[in-house]
């Protein structure tokens, strides 16, 4: 099913990449999402991690709530950019402020660990009390 996907919204990008760049550059925040990935997958366009990432970057900036959780996966395991904690904590916080219990829940595990923050098992409690009671547990 998802090469089905993949390869429909290849065919799909190849044709309407230029019009979807625009789209982007406007500041539309779905389009810059589905532009970077895109470009990360090399769906319909050219393979770019770099330019992936640069477009994720604006949709999570502007507050993209996937885009967020791809760049802190991204910054802290170095999967196609430089391992950097204090990135990934960012968005990670981003996340969390939007009510993502998954964040809620890795943030927390981060306080545990002091993995990108100071050991805090108070604010780790805290943040997975958040999360449970929003049905992650």
């Amino acid at each position: 099913m998802e090469s089905i996907y993949k390869e429909k919204i290849s065919k799909l990008m190849e044709l309407a990449s230029d019009h979807f760049i625009k789209v982007a550059e406007s500041g539309d925040v779905s389009a810059q999402y589905t532009l970077g990935i895109c470009y990360l997958e090399g769906m319909g366009v050219k393979q770019d991690c770099d330019e992936g990432l640069k477009w994720l970057t604006k949709a999570a900036d502007n507050g993209h709530l996937e885009a967020e959780n791809i760049l802190v996966y991204r910054y802290m395991h170095s999967e196609g950019i430089e391992k950097d904690e204090e990135k990934a904590i960012k968005y990670l916080r981003m996340a969390v402020d939007q009510g993502d219990n998954n964040a809620q829940l890795g943030l927390g595990v981060c306080y545990v660990n002091g993995e990108g923050v100071k050991q805090d098992h108070s604010e780790a409690l805290r943040l997975f009390k958040l999360s449970a009671d929003r049905g992650i547990h």
